[in-house]
């Protein structure tokens, strides 16, 4: 990392410093670090697992806030062209932060974001348990990604609470969002992507494969690359497009 890198993180860590005070600050942000930036990649590190949860669980809308903030010192980024991808899990943060970061994010895409039926116990207790289309036991890695939950009971009584719905923010304005799902995904209930794309007054992109499991893949015809050369690269070019060369199309 170079030094005009460690510079611009400094002042972006002083920003943080200054927004959740200076306890919180030396208990959970003191030690994480900005470990490289490479291929339009921003990569943080904390030296503990148990760090690493406990900011994941707590405290995730304001490190990825944080690296907006890191974004926004880079002279060769455009911070007015500015959008974020996210991935199943990953796109239930791209969807909150659609919301909460509306301001400096032109766009978000998101492949199976949860938001509201997943995180009910009901959903994990008949569907998440045994999940066949997970590649891993998936509850348990799930109970991974927050601090002292040991038990399918202990996640079931705090997973409501990452629900969009029980936060306020669904329905509120949001950024542009492509939103990509497969009707017959087995992980995210496709009631919550219809919930997603039905509220607030933001129009919305949707891609919904009829024959489509978790992420809108289908083996054989919409495998990831195709998914991602076809429709989210366009979606994100277009949506990144310079207003002066949108006036002159």
């Amino acid at each position: 990392m170079t030094n005009s890198e460690q510079d611009r993180w400094s002042r972006v860590k002083g920003r943080l410093r200054s927004s959740v005070g200076e306890d919180v600050y030396t208990s959970w942000f003191a030690r994480m670090d900005l470990e490289g930036v490479q291929d339009e990649s921003v990569r943080l590190s904390v030296p503990t697992r148990f760090l690493k949860s406990w900011i994941q669980a707590h405290y995730a809308e304001r490190v990825l806030s944080c690296v907006l903030d890191y974004i926004a010192t880079r002279p060769e980024i455009d911070k007015n062209r500015v959008a974020m991808h996210g991935v199943s899990w990953g796109a239930y943060w791209a969807t909150k932060m659609a919301i909460v970061e509306r301001a400096r994010l032109k766009g978000a895409s998101a492949q199976s974001p949860p938001i509201d039926t997943f995180f009910q116990k009901e959903f994990l207790m008949n569907s998440l348990i045994g999940n066949r289309e997970y590649l891993f036991d998936q509850v348990p890695a799930l109970m991974a990604i927050f601090d002292n939950v040991k038990t399918v009971d202990q996640l079931a009584a705090i997973f409501p609470e990452m629900s969009l719905v029980k936060q306020g923010l669904l329905g509120k304005p949001m950024s542009p969002m492509l939103i990509l799902a497969g009707v017959l995904d087995t992980q995210v209930p496709i009631s919550d992507i219809y919930l997603l794309m039905n509220s607030g007054d933001v129009p919305k992109t949707a891609w919904v494969n009829p024959q489509g499991g978790h992420l809108g893949r289908q083996v054989g015809v919409w495998p990831d690359p195709r998914i991602f050369k076809e429709v989210i690269i366009p979606w994100l070019v277009k949506t990144l497009e310079p207003e002066s060369a949108k006036a002159g199309n």
